[in-house]
């Protein structure tokens, strides 16, 4: 006999029997769940054999111990990124000469035309 084991989400804990295609989702299926992150009709499992078959848009089944996992791939070594020598900031554009005489040159010569217009009227 097959059965799903639910091990996290609204359905945690629960136990479901498979002795046909069942279809899992939100609206349209066999066995509803309410998550938002479940679609209308997220999967279908069936039973295969000795095996449950799980055809879906997005499923995470985790094997049972029947079905025997396979062995992870090597891991490979860590080799970090070479590092790069840190650049050289400008500075901060308030900080420096050009930028700060433009910027008050540019109020100075305003203010001027300023008092000339209105002086002129």
């Amino acid at each position: 006999m097959h059965a799903l084991r639910f091990t996290a989400g609204p359905l945690a804990g629960r136990r479901v029997e498979v002795t046909s295609a069942l279809v899992l989702g939100r609206q349209a299926a066999d066995l509803v769940i309410e998550d938002p992150q479940v679609s209308r009709r997220h999967a279908s499992v069936r039973p295969a054999g000795d095996t449950l078959e799980v055809e879906g848009s997005a499923v995470r089944a985790t094997p049972t111990e029947a079905s025997p996992q396979p062995d992870p791939p090597p891991a490979l070594p860590f080799r970090p990124s070479p590092q790069r020598p840190p650049r050289r900031r400008s500075g901060v554009a308030s900080r420096r000469l050009t930028p700060t005489v433009l910027s008050f040159g540019t109020v100075v010569v305003t203010a001027i035309a300023l008092v000339w217009y209105f002086a002129m009227r």
